[in-house]
């Protein structure tokens, strides 16, 4: 497996993000209809790509994929936008919104699929998938063998549900160097954590088109958040967060912002010193206040306050959802008005 660290912003997405995220890319486009209506044909491959309810997680789907910089996908037969630019071969790198696939990794690993009658034969493997139709099934695993390999050619986490994840693992004890998956707990604790700052801050996140979803993905003050975010959550104690440590941590992240910022923007130093210095990890004294004011213009302040603006997550999101759809309002109201 790659560094821990480089695939802190990379993940691969399995069931159910992975299908949500196959209809988000290509609702309006190829199947013309808007990404909030399911798929309604009856082709038993796309049944399976897109998965049940896909439609109702694309929210929970969008607001996971902004949290990383790179998306990776096991490689099917679905539409994506821009490909024309972005599309080689078999390669799709859309490096405008960081989203991958490629199917040489699917080529890569042909001869593992040759174990899809022995995984089968695996009880819980075969209690997880005993719904589906047999060729539906061998999909599943096809598909999950991608991503598993995906996992570990780019260091990337699979996000998905716990069950999934359940079933990745199992499926991974059968092939030869591949460590257990660790990140079961993941995908839950970064739901969690970004859905709870939604509710905090009356953030109803709903997406109502792609091209909404491009905005969020290119938006460089909300990567500068999303990244600040990732690391709140990442540094949870026991990896554990509730509404109560939410709230009290949003406004350490406040506090501690305000007064950095202060600090990072030249004020004195009788300015702050009765503020609640405490709130900055290391800056507990006023001799450690003193050394931010001073070090290099405040540098060090200016870094808190970047660290501690991961509050400002659900806020920015707002912002750009609302700027969009009163431009595209706008736009209308222009047209009609000729």
């Amino acid at each position: 497996m790659k560094s821990n660290q480089k695939a802190k912003n990379k993940i691969v997405l399995g069931y159910p993000y992975s299908g949500a995220f196959y209809w988000l890319l290509s609702a309006e486009e190829w199947r013309k209809t808007n990404i909030n209506s399911p798929y309604v044909g009856t082709h038993p491959y796309y049944e399976i790509l897109y998965g049940k309810d896909h439609n109702k997680v694309i929210n929970e789907t969008a607001s996971l994929a902004i949290l990383y910089e790179e998306i990776y996908l096991s490689p099917a037969d679905c539409y994506f936008p821009k490909s024309e630019n972005f599309l080689k071969g078999g390669n799709y790198k859309n490096t405008e919104i960081g989203v991958f696939t490629d199917w040489s990794w699917r080529r890569e690993i042909a001869d593992l699929f040759k174990i899809t009658d022995e995984l089968l034969r695996d009880p819980f493997i075969a209690s997880m998938l005993f719904e589906y139709q047999e060729i539906s099934k061998k999909q599943i695993l096809c598909d999950t063998l991608v991503q598993l390999h995906i996992s570990e050619k780019f260091g990337a986490t699979i996000i998905a549900s716990e069950a999934y994840l359940q079933l990745a693992n199992r499926i991974s004890k059968y092939l030869i160097n591949l460590p257990p998956l660790q990140n079961i707990e993941e995908s839950k604790r970064v739901l969690s954590g970004i859905n709870k700052a939604f509710q905090i801050s009356s953030l109803k996140f709903e997406l109502n088109s792609l091209s909404e979803f491009v905005n969020l993905r290119t938006s460089k003050p909300l990567k500068k958040y999303a990244s600040s975010f990732r690391s709140y959550l990442r540094d949870l104690p026991n990896g554990k967060l509730d509404e109560l440590f939410l709230m009290e941590s949003m406004l350490d992240a406040i506090n501690s912002e305000e007064l950095a910022n202060k600090i990072s923007g030249g004020m004195g130093i009788t300015a702050t010193v009765t503020g609640p210095i405490s709130l900055i990890p290391f800056a507990g004294t006023v001799a450690g206040v003193v050394g931010m004011a001073t070090d290099a213009g405040g540098r060090v302040a200016s870094k808190v306050a970047a660290l501690k603006s991961w509050w400002l997550l659900a806020p920015e999101i707002a912002k750009i959802l609302s700027k969009n759809r009163i431009e595209k309002m706008a736009s209308e109201l222009r047209k009609n008005a000729t």
